[in-house]
């Protein structure tokens, strides 16, 4: 009995596995540790394809992925050793080639030596995974690009989760630095903090979203302007449980937006404090401009001290109500001698603006009368007059410390100021004396009735040029510009018969023809009868004053420090060069970044990293052109925008200019620095077509090559920096071919036409490299030319083909001469007719065996100086040829001038003999204009029978060609024609030479 119970309690267990096997859902393997499958499931048919009788025999590592391979057999081992697998992940592959991730849980049976492995499919979860993670990596991206940082508050613990953006914006470490949001209120700028804290905890309490632009100040102590988003989630009671927000650095934004609101104010204070001076006293109109200054310049106190002739002394001008309404106590008839004056009197003892910023900490912070409001921080400026000063503008107490664009404001209101004051006594000086009509400076003309001049004042004949002399008695319409029409005039003297008076801006002419402009005010004068018995004319010359303009408007679109362009002006110079290029145009547009500049800015100072950033800005200027426009965006971030080389290869010529200029040593605080540069390019019309796309590629690109490399440069498309980096190969392998032996010269011959007799040859230049193969000339010709190694080629190729010439004389080929062409370079070369000399001695060939090739559009750039060189080489006994000719405009008149011995008719109308009546009639146009002058003549390009029998009845002295042959070795030509051909014999057609 009990071994039919044992017998039974098998065939049940045996049957359970079966159904177990047959009736899971996961994968389900037994192996042996090799890996061979002794069984698996038919969830292996239904999840992966493969039936289990196609798997059973099999190793499972076959269906493994290589990548996971060796982590598979490294669990295979620790099975074998006793070790059970919890969880293991990797990747099988389906019959149709496809890879399934497997989740496995595996252990190992000591006894039998068996794997008992149950695995499901997680691919889908996989690659959600994966999905999520990049999703992860594109926000985070997305976050540095747009300058965009995200952060999450949990309330009831003030733990604060930055982005890696926020990091960014705050330059901290985030492995040094844990925020919470009492850290960052520390960051928060005092004036801002409470502001901030309050708002914030105003939108928890009240359901609202959260947002406010707030500064904060960096470790380093800089200012940031953050623009916050937030909202808060609660639980379902109510309760706040979490504020998640963003963050983005507005700095720019704000000071773009600072810096346009005060020139506005400015430009609108200067043009409002002419008609607002029409009328007030000199106090008043003083007051006034104080106040303007105060406003611009963030002031609480302003001032304004004449200077006395003498230029030791200052006498008190006038106190603006703000100051007054202060508490300011000193009296008004105070006079300084200045050696009594306080510090803000240096603007008259250095004549130049004077800025201080902790004026109590000053050694000679004194000078301050009784009952004057103490300063904490002052700037003055000085006006000058004919060389002298003439009154002092001060401002001070500003929360803040002054810089220089509160000295600039100061200054051009203080010029106005004086100048309104000036009008403003003169005019009321009018009226009592002829001295003061003659001290005035605005101009002055009083007409009749009729409107003849009858009186003017020196400041009208130092505006207009005219003396009193030349206009008395005549009409003041002598001064008219042209630049208004009849209806002004007319709308003008309408006003005047209405109103009694007139006042705007007009243009008028001086004596010299300069046409100006004109701030002009005309009353009527009436007589006792209430007649009109004059009209007076008050004047100003505005020509300082729109200089002044000019100088605001150019400010807004230039770098103050380096003069250079800014963002506004390049983008809208790129958007003018967009509209011209979208006619079949190119652009460039290439952003420059100084590599580590923050750390010399850091480590010597911002006055020192200033004078580095001038220095850069100059040397990257002396590579442009005039049609090249450089700005500076921010920092030391350049832009420059090309619109004539604005193709691939000049631009990446130009970039490696600027990389190499920039990178020399430079001096800065008697240390010697070598800085360098990455740069970013985009081009029209293939990276963008707008100065968004432009801009924004650019910048991606130099965000490229910093990453990768820095002091390079990089396109936005990839393969233009390749081909750009392949330029640069052949180029460097150019510079050395000489030296390397791996320049070539093939001989093509040169025959009698009239018996085929062989004459000579042509030196034919090739480029032997050892990875590029056999280079063609057209290839690497230009650009030598271009790099300034065609001279150094040149002469090795007349060094080696005088050699040549004498090894054939040795071996019993005895050509008449050899020809070797000049470049245009080579020409220019004051030392050619020596270099010829020493290598014609040092062969031993003669002179007139060597004949020189130049091209006819070589003489034209330069007749005269071509005659004298050819003279030259003429007198050594060189031949002289003048090779492609009939392709250039050479004159008859010329040709005569010049020591020739030969003409080379260009291939290009060989070709055609027999096809073109014209190029037939140009060849015979060429043999008659040689006669003329006496000179043989060449055919090149022959190719044909039908050329040859065409070229030999116009009795043309020599030709060549692949009718006879194509250029060849030396040794080649030698074994080929030593024995003299056949006239009629021809080659085939090979590959062009």
């Amino acid at each position: 009995m009990s071994t039919i119970r044992e017998r039974d309690t098998k065939t049940v267990g045996t049957e359970d596995v079966d159904r177990f096997f047959s009736l899971s859902l996961q994968l389900l393997l037994i192996a042996d540790i090799e890996g061979r499958i002794r069984r698996c499931n038919p969830a292996w048919q239904e999840q992966l394809g493969w039936s289990p009788d196609a798997l059973i025999g099999r190793s499972f590592l076959e269906l493994v992925h290589p990548d996971d391979l060796t982590a598979t057999k490294a669990q295979v081992a620790s099975l074998a050793a006793g070790t059970p697998t919890p969880r293991f992940l990797n990747r099988f592959r389906n019959p149709h080639g496809e890879w399934r991730s497997l989740a496995w849980s595996a252990l190992a049976a000591a006894d039998t030596q068996l794997i008992y492995a149950i695995g499901h499919d997680v691919t889908q979860q996989e690659q959600a995974l994966q999905a999520l993670r990049a999703s992860e990596q594109r926000l985070r991206e997305a976050e540095r690009i747009g300058g965009l940082g995200s952060w999450e508050l949990e309330l009831s613990t003030e733990t604060l989760r930055w982005s890696e953006q926020i990091y960014r914006l705050l330059d901290l470490d985030p492995a040094a630095f844990q925020p919470t949001y009492r850290s960052f209120l520390d960051m928060v700028h005092p004036e801002d903090r409470e502001r901030l804290d309050r708002t914030f905890r105003h939108s928890v309490a009240s359901h609202l979203p959260f947002a406010m632009a707030h500064r904060v100040r960096r470790a380093d102590g800089s200012i940031r302007w953050l623009q916050e988003f937030a909202e808060t989630q609660y639980a379902e009671d109510g309760t706040p449980i979490r504020s998640i927000g963003t963050v983005q650095d507005i700095t720019e934004q704000k000071h773009s937006r600072l810096m346009l609101a005060l020139k506005a104010r400015r430009d609108e204070a200067l043009l409002e404090l002419p008609h607002i001076a029409d009328g007030l006293s000199e106090q008043a109109v003083l007051q006034h401009s104080l106040a303007l200054a105060e406003d611009l310049t963030d002031s609480a106190i302003g001032f304004a001290h004449f200077v006395n002739e003498d230029q030791t002394s200052v006498e008190f001008a006038a106190w603006s109500m703000r100051t007054l309404d202060a508490g300011c106590q000193v009296k008004h008839d105070m006079h300084y001698p200045l050696q009594q004056a306080g510090l803000w009197a240096d603007a008259l003892r250095q004549r130049a603006p004077v800025l201080i910023n902790d004026y109590p900490t000053e050694a000679d912070g004194k000078g301050l009368p009784e009952g004057h409001i103490a300063l904490s921080r002052s700037l003055v400026v000085p006006v000058f007059e004919s060389g002298r000063v003439r009154m002092l503008l001060g401002v001070g107490n500003k929360a803040s410390s002054y810089d220089e664009t509160d000295v600039e404001s100061a200054q051009l209101l203080a010029n106005e100021a004086w100048r309104q004051a000036q009008q403003t006594r003169s005019w009321a000086q009018l009226t009592l004396a002829d001295q003061v009509l003659a001290e005035t400076h605005q101009g002055v003309a009083i007409t009749d009735a009729d409107g003849a001049l009858v009186r003017v004042n020196a400041a009208f004949s130092r505006i207009t040029g005219y003396s009193a002399e030349e206009v008395l008695g005549r009409n003041p319409r002598l001064l008219k510009s042209g630049l208004h029409d009849q209806a002004f005039y007319c709308s003008m003297w309408a006003d005047i018969t209405r109103h009694g008076c007139w006042r705007g801006e007009l243009w008028n002419r001086r004596k010299n023809g300069e046409v100006y402009p004109q701030w002009l005010s005309i009353s009527a004068v009436h007589d006792p009868a209430g007649q009109v018995g004059h009209y007076v004319g008050l004047f100003t010359d505005l020509s300082e004053s729109k200089q002044a303009q000019e100088k605001i408007d150019y400010l807004s679109y230039h770098d103050a420090l380096t003069g250079l362009s800014n963002r506004a002006l390049l983008n809208e110079r790129l958007e003018h060069a967009l509209t011209r290029a979208s006619r079949s145009g190119h652009l460039a547009l290439l952003n420059l970044d100084l590599d580590r500049f923050k750390q010399v800015n850091d480590t010597l100072g911002h006055q020192d990293g200033d004078r580095l950033l001038i220095e850069m800005a100059r040397r990257i200027n002396a590579k442009l052109m005039p049609s090249d426009t450089l700005a500076r965006l921010a920092g030391d971030e350049f832009a420059l925008l090309l619109e004539e080389r604005a193709e691939a290869l000049p631009v990446a010529t130009l970039a490696r200019e600027l990389l190499t200029c920039i990178a020399e040593p430079v001096k800065v605080a008697d240390r010697e620095l070598v800085v360098t540069a990455s740069i970013g390019i985009s081009l029209y019309p293939n990276d963008g077509t707008d100065v968004d796309s432009l801009s924004r590629h650019a910048s991606q690109a130099l965000g490229a090559v910093k990453r990768m490399s820095r002091n390079s440069f990089q396109f936005f498309d990839p393969s233009l920096t390749d081909g750009a980096l392949q330029r640069l190969i052949t180029e460097h392998a150019l510079r050395g071919a000489v030296t390397r032996n791996e320049l070539r010269l093939h001989y093509q011959p040169q025959v009698r036409l009239s018996d085929g007799a062989l004459v000579g040859a042509e030196a034919l230049l090739r480029w032997q490299h050892p990875n590029m193969g056999m280079v063609p000339p057209d290839q690497f010709i230009p650009l030598a030319e271009e790099i300034g190694v065609i001279n150094e080629i040149g002469t090795w190729v007349l060094e080696a083909a005088c050699q040549q010439l004498a090894d054939w004389d040795r071996q019993g080929l005895n050509l008449t001469r050899l020809a070797v062409n000049l470049s245009a370079r080579q020409l220019d070369e004051d030392a050619l007719a020596s270099t010829i000399a020493t290598t014609l001695e040092a062969s031993a060939i003669q002179p007139q065996r060597l004949e020189l090739e130049i091209t006819e559009s070589m003489l034209m750039r330069n007749p005269e100086a071509a005659r004298t060189l050819l003279s030259e080489l003429k007198r050594l006994g060189a031949r002289i040829s003048i090779d492609d000719f009939g392709t250039g405009y050479s004159s008859l008149a010329m040709l005569r001038l010049l020591p020739l011995d030969q003409l080379k008719i260009d291939q290009s109308f060989v070709r055609d003999i027999g096809a073109d009546d014209n190029d037939e009639a140009i060849v015979r146009t060429i043999i008659a204009m040689a006669r003329t002058l006496g000179l043989e003549t060449v055919a090149e390009g022959i190719e044909d029978a039908d050329q040859l029998a065409f070229l030999v009845r116009e009795q043309v002295d020599l030709g060549q060609g692949y009718h006879f042959a194509k250029p060849l070795m030396a040794d080649q030509l030698f074994a080929e024609w030593s024995a003299q051909p056949n006239p009629s014999s021809t080659c085939e057609s090979p590959e062009s030479p």
